[in-house]
């Protein structure tokens, strides 16, 4: 095949194979160090947004040199650079990098209040949208993908990700999913799960409308119970 005849090809479907996901954190409080999560992940939709039966995507005559697609995960941790001007705005910069090559999807940092914030009165349960922003804890780092949702603790002290654990989805949600997202035509379920994510919450209907109610599962991300 020569240059001509490559440049007349029709667009690849790998064009629209990728998607993204960004979340940002608060800042968070470390021996007196303050720090900042940005996540980005490059979504491999048929991958981890829909589940076909495996076959060889990258199959090509001999000859043709291509690119094969890749996805992954990165999180850049960025530090307050410390001011002798008080007044001065705050300024981050690049500290570390987190890498995962092999997974991605919709990602979300889950963190909770510092109990030691000094916040009005010290005390966590009277904090509210009138009072000072409270000193946060950055516990998880959390990706959702057609597979379930895969949890990384946050080590505070190494200020690393530890391993993560997957969890199931509930048995009417994952039934839902190789119902919808398993046909070669099907679209990818990532809308779907948007809709299930309510801050620190995963909430699924649960197909159960009793005495006017409407009934759901929900999971809590930060204690990984439903």
């Amino acid at each position: 095949m020569n240059g001509t005849e490559e440049n007349n090809l029709p667009p690849k479907k790998e064009d629209n194979r990728f998607r993204w996901s960004f979340d940002i954190s608060n800042v968070e409080k470390n021996h007196e160090e303050e720090f900042i999560f940005i996540a980005v992940s490059r979504i491999d939709v048929e991958e981890d947004m829909k589940r076909i039966k495996e076959r060889n995507r990258y199959d090509v005559p001999p000859g043709i040199c291509i690119k094969i697609p890749q996805k992954g995960i990165v999180i850049y941790r960025l530090k307050l650079e410390k001011s002798v001007n008080e007044n001065a705005n705050k300024s981050y910069k690049f500290d570390k990098d987190y890498h995962w090559n092999n997974l991605s999807g919709i990602c979300r940092f889950v963190d909770d209040v510092d109990p030691n914030s000094t916040s009005k009165n010290n005390d966590p349960s009277s904090i509210s949208e009138k009072n000072d922003d409270p000193d946060y804890i950055l516990k998880k780092f959390i990706v959702f993908n057609f597979d379930g949702i895969y949890s990384f603790k946050y080590n505070a002290e190494n200020r690393s990700f530890n391993q993560y654990k997957r969890y199931n989805y509930p048995n009417i949600f994952n039934n839902e999913l190789k119902h919808f997202y398993t046909k070669e035509d099907s679209s990818d379920c990532m809308n779907r799960l948007l809709s299930c994510i309510y801050g620190k919450y995963f909430l699924v209907e649960n197909a159960r409308f009793i005495e006017g109610r409407f009934f759901f599962l929900i999971f809590d991300i930060l204690t990984n119970l439903y």
